[in-house]
């Protein structure tokens, strides 16, 4: 199952400003949500006027990376992998003069004519058909299969609507149309059971930050309060684990499990004595703990089950707890279990919410005893609660894909609960803002969730991967998934590993990162995404030589739409094998560096085709006197029929590289000059100055 790369943070203002700020990157004007459906409700949950989008969106986040505000190390390196926080530094593009045969089909003129298509101006070529490529000068390409790219299509459902929020985060507002819940109003009454288990380890004798109690005498008096408000219908059980017997030995301890108080009706008095006895001593046997008391849950139609857990560690006993937690959702007891971390730190912060996930439950951080309390009553409020929630994101073939699904109070300002998609969910009764981490993220806004209801919301994504030469896997470290013309930032994906990529359906402009320290992207799609569907989406490869099959790398090389100064992706300081980037034609800019200074020149039209190497080659000269010695003098090299300046040499090389033409070139501190020089790919020439 392929998990969408976000974590879910619980409960204080400041962690849920942090998953607000990871949601900013939602912004999409027209947005297939095919398959977008919801079973549920009798009558639609009233609409909260929200404000459609007014401004581009905000950049995502990347785990404390991008987005964070502040333009760390690796990003002031290459800012234009976050230009969210280093948008001051971001490296400007190199002005190019437009050459005078390209002046009458320029990208952006609303005509779709020269070498402009598709894939490289789609803002004047939207749903025509991608012309065939043609030879570059100087190139040897091969075409392949005509199904092998994607035609880009026009954004389906144009009439989709974004919605912001009162803090900011853009979101496509899920369809109500289509909203139905199944339930709802009196149900069947059942039994009511909740197992406590309170963890007993040695940890527990840590005292809590900024206070003077230890974390288990904080728990004692939380838990001894709780009990004495457990409703007298409900039946409850006790299980304490590492209180009776030290670390050492270690089998002893992990076997310390107590059922102090089996399956029954709550006698507060006696509950409050036995936990105030409680002393912290050994480890943390989590996985076993949680099947001995599950094997005292009844199982059938008329019980509701449920395990409390409060812990400040993770497993130390050898258990899977994660694994059992989902195991025991789908026993016929069908128990949830709510999780309370107690001053956790986040990698026990991850296993234990790992638990609550599996099981449809919830997890809770509380690092004081007001939060502890607050916990522990939202987790008795949801053993009380029949009313489930289930989030459904299919891929192609029916594929169940992860996703966060995040609760919010309406108004998306203060975060209720958490849980990922495919499970039961047990919520509380009411009116939530329902976010689904999607990429983009869609928005459910103010809907209503009655007592005893069951709604289930599904969603439709495609999928799409990458591949190279003769089929060769392409594993970018990010891909982001941008929105077109604009280019605004929608989301971004990690490598999945073995997964394809998960997106709803739409048009997309999708920017391939290799690494963390790319300063740009190195490739860039504009691609349509069917819900439903798998796209592979192939990349081509430039092979720039110089004469006689030497390999050039030059220390940027860009690839420009034709005719144009805008960089669609660049390579700065890289020497890869093969430059791999999207299919289509390009201007290709080349900047050759010395130490005495260096010079940029281009290739026009240069077609990449998918799966293929377009080999192009530079030709190059060198200067000598009447008696054949090299000479090394600065000048200016000219496009004979333009007059335009194609270079500047600073004299200190062994050889001049240019692109084939022909060339006039005037000497800067020597005065000289050489008129009709013809460079051929691949090939040196040899010019004679005579002084």
């Amino acid at each position: 199952m392929k998990i969408f790369k976000t974590r879910f943070a619980q409960a204080s203002r400041a962690l849920v400003a942090a998953r607000a700020a990871l949601a900013l990157c939602a912004a999409f004007t027209a947005i297939s949500l095919a398959g977008c459906a919801l079973l549920s409700p009798a009558t639609p949950a009233p609409t909260r006027q929200l404000e459609p989008m007014t401004e581009p969106a905000p950049t995502a986040t990347h785990q404390g990376r991008c987005g964070d505000g502040d333009c760390d190390e690796n990003e002031k390196e290459n800012p234009s992998l976050c230009p969210e926080d280093c948008g001051d530094e971001a490296v400007a593009e190199t002005p190019r003069p437009t050459p005078a045969d390209q002046s009458e089909h320029r990208c952006g003129d609303d005509v779709c004519d020269g070498p402009e298509n598709p894939d490289t101006c789609p803002e004047d070529c939207a749903g025509e058909p991608t012309p065939l490529p043609t030879e570059t000068p100087g190139s040897t390409n091969t075409r392949p299969p005509e199904t092998a790219v994607p035609t880009p299509s026009p954004v389906p459902d144009a009439d989709t609507e974004l919605v912001s929020l009162s803090g900011g985060a853009l979101a496509v507002r899920g369809d109500r149309s289509a909203l139905q819940q199944q339930g709802g109003g009196t149900s069947a009454a059942k039994q009511i059971n909740v197992a406590f288990i309170l963890d007993g380890s040695g940890s527990m004798n840590a005292q809590l930050d900024g206070g003077s109690e230890t974390k288990l005498a904080v728990a004692k008096d939380v838990l001894s309060d709780l009990i004495q408000q457990v409703p007298e219908e409900m039946h409850g059980a006790l299980w304490i684990y590492g209180h009776r017997h030290p670390q050492e030995p270690k089998a002893e301890s992990c076997r310390d499990i107590e059922q102090v108080f089996t399956l029954g009706p709550i006698s507060a008095p006696a509950y409050v004595e036995a936990i105030q006895s409680i002393d912290a001593l050994g480890y943390t046997p989590i996985a076993d703990s949680l099947r001995q008391a599950a094997e005292t849950l009844p199982a059938g139609d008329d019980q509701s089950n449920t395990i409390v857990l409060v812990s400040d560690g993770k497993e130390t006993c050898g258990g899977d707890p994660c694994a059992l937690a989902a195991a025991l959702k789908e026993s016929g007891a069908s128990i949830t279990i709510h999780v309370v971390g107690y001053a956790v730190d986040e990698e026990t912060r991850a296993e234990l919410q790992c638990i609550a996930d599996g099981s449809g439950g919830t997890y809770s951080d509380a690092s004081s005893a007001q939060r502890l309390k607050e916990a522990l009553e939202a987790a008795l409020e949801l053993a009380e609660s029949d009313t489930t929630l289930r989030v459904e994101v299919a891929g192609p073939e029916d594929r169940e894909v992860d996703a966060r699904v995040l609760l919010y109070e309406p108004g998306a300002e203060t975060l209720v609960a958490g849980f990922n998609a495919w499970r039961d969910n047990v919520v509380a009764p009411g009116t939530y803002d329902v976010w689904i981490e999607t990429v983009p993220p869609v928005l459910y806004p103010e809907l209503d969730l009655p007592e005893g209801s069951q709604t289930i919301v599904r969603l439709g994504v495609g999928s799409f991967d990458f591949s190279g030469l003769d089929g060769q896997s392409v594993d970018p470290y990010q891909v982001n998934v941008n929105h077109p013309p604009e280019g605004e930032q929608l989301g971004y994906l990690l490598d999945p590993g073995e997964e394809p990529y998960y997106v709803l359906g739409g048009t997309y402009m999708l920017a391939l990162y290799p690494s963390i320290s790319s300063n740009a992207p190195q490739a860039v799609f504009h691609t349509a995404i069917a819900a439903g569907q798998h796209t592979e989406l192939q990349l081509g490869a430039l092979d720039l030589l110089g004469v006689d099959g030497e390999k050039l790398r030059p220390s940027t090389v860009e690839f420009r739409r034709p005719g144009s100064q805008e960089a669609v992706t660049r390579f700065t300081q890289a020497e890869p094998y093969f430059y791999y980037v999207a299919p289509g034609a390009y201007d290709v800019w080349y900047t050759m560096s010395w130490t005495c200074g260096s010079w940029s020149g281009w290739l026009e039209d240069v077609v990449i085709e998918p799966s293929q190497i377009t080999v192009t080659s530079l030709g190059s000269y060198v200067l000598r006197d009447p008696a054949g010695e090299r000479l090394a003098y600065a000048h200016t090299l000219y496009d004979r029929d333009s007059g335009q300046e194609a270079g500047y040499y600073c004299g200190q090389v062994d050889k001049y590289y240019a692109a084939p033409g022909t060339y006039h070139i005037e000497g800067r501190y020597v005065d000289f000059v050489v008129d009709d020089v013809v460079i051929e790919a691949g090939q040196q020439a040899a010019l004679s100055i005579s002084e």
